[in-house]
């Protein structure tokens, strides 16, 4: 009810996570458990970073205004400069044999027509970079949530120390795979 009034779920959420993370600081006490806790620190902090900072770039009110009014009107503007550039062929050569007249002719309406395709070429290369903060955020999404709930779980009493250590590591491991394959392709 709290984190109602107070504005979102995910304030509340995330001040959650952070008393999970100072508690697991004071267990995580001695040479060999502050390394691992350092490590895990490091790179929870990591991946909630990216997976809010690829969320906000999947969207980018820029990136989705673009999209569907870029792609639309450069679309349109395309179709129609080639329809009239169409268009002023047939009706030119059947009048006048002169290709420089045809060419002459038709010059604002082949700019305009590549102007168009140029826009055009720029929405869809925006829209695939904007896939790709898809999926880097679903990722790191996943990461976050599944190593929240190892906290979650492992100061609820659920998990040991060593399981919550193997957990953590695993989850982390399967972030990095994941890359890999991306990166890779296969």
């Amino acid at each position: 009810m709290q984190a109602q009034e107070n504005g979102s779920l995910s304030h509340s959420a995330a001040g959650l996570y952070e008393t999970c993370l100072d508690t697991l600081r004071l267990k995580f006490q001695g040479e060999e458990k502050e390394l691992f806790y350092r490590s895990f620190e490091n790179a929870y902090r990591q991946i909630s970073y990216k997976n809010r900072e690829n969320k906000r770039r999947y969207w980018s009110k820029t990136a989705l205004v673009l999209m569907v009014l870029g792609t639309g009107a450069s679309g349109t503007a395309a179709a129609v400069s080639l329809f009239a550039i169409a268009r002023e062929l047939f009706s030119t050569s059947t009048q006048s044999g002169a290709l420089t007249a045809i060419i002459q002719s038709c010059i604002p309406l082949i700019l305009v027509f590549l102007l168009a395709l140029g826009f055009l070429a720029a929405c869809l290369f925006t829209e695939f970079e904007r896939r790709n903060y898809k999926e880097t955020w679903a990722r790191h999404s996943a990461a976050y949530h599944r190593l929240n709930i190892a906290m979650v779980r492992h100061l609820s009493g659920l998990t040991d120390e060593e399981d919550f250590m193997k957990e953590a590591l695993h989850i982390l491991e399967a972030d990095i795979d994941r890359f890999e394959h991306n990166i890779s392709g296969s």
